[in-house]
């Protein structure tokens, strides 16, 4: 009986890993999935701009603006590495515009987002593989939002993207939308304290070895 109890325990210590393994690779390797918050801002009501600690200026990002943003003195995390190479893409590319939210007294840029327009709806889709809905002709995209380390923790964020969003009523835009990962906690805090709030969940998964890749869009 109790050999029969030890073989017992044993095949259960034994198989949860072989089965946590098989859990992950399957998830890593056979199917891989992804959710994204559609966040939206209406441009026709006018609301508080959040502050941050420092007063800011909003200005279009400028060739010399990427040294002071590529501090190579700071350890990135890999994701965070990966925005910032896409980043570089799109600028080699030429897309426009990234816009920088810049510090006030010394115009050095604290934070960064592309704001794109409806007469990029092909370049939008070709660029980014369909990611984004296509936008409407009083709609604004705003995407690859990113705080310069040593100026985090100040609210700029917030503050950023908000600036950022209203020069977007200078081509006639309505409405703001951009997409945030649903586990980006304090980017959505970000996000919602800036005026957004969720409309649409992005749905992406890859199975076989992305071989299979679906997206859809589902509204709230």
């Amino acid at each position: 009986m109790i050999a029969q109890l030890l073989d017992s325990r044993i095949e259960r210590v034994t198989h949860r890993p072989l089965k946590e393994i098989g859990s992950r690779l399957f998830e890593r390797v056979i199917r891989q999935h992804w959710e994204a918050f559609g966040m939206r801002k209406d441009l026709t009501v006018q609301c508080r701009t959040p502050k941050a600690t420092i007063p800011l200026i909003v200005r279009t990002m400028e060739e010399s603006d990427w040294n002071l943003i590529y501090d190579k003195g700071y350890d990135r995390p890999p994701a965070e590495q990966e925005i910032l190479d896409i980043c570089q893409e799109l600028i080699k590319a030429g897309v426009q515009t990234p816009y920088v939210a810049a510090d006030a007294l010394n115009n050095h840029p604290c934070f960064f987002q592309w704001l794109m327009r409806p007469e990029q709806n092909d370049e939008i889709q070709r660029t980014f593989n369909a990611r984004f809905p296509r936008l409407r002709e009083d709609q604004a995209l705003l995407e690859y939002a990113y705080t310069v380390p040593r100026y985090r923790r100040m609210g700029i964020m917030a503050a950023g993207m908000a600036l950022i969003a209203d020069q977007a009523r200078e081509f006639g835009a309505k409405e703001a939308i951009m997409f945030v990962p649903s586990k980006k906690d304090s980017s959505l805090r970000s996000c919602k304290k800036a005026g957004f709030a969720p409309y649409l969940v992005r749905r992406e998964a890859k199975y076989l070895f992305r071989i299979i890749k679906t997206k859809r869009f589902d509204p709230i």
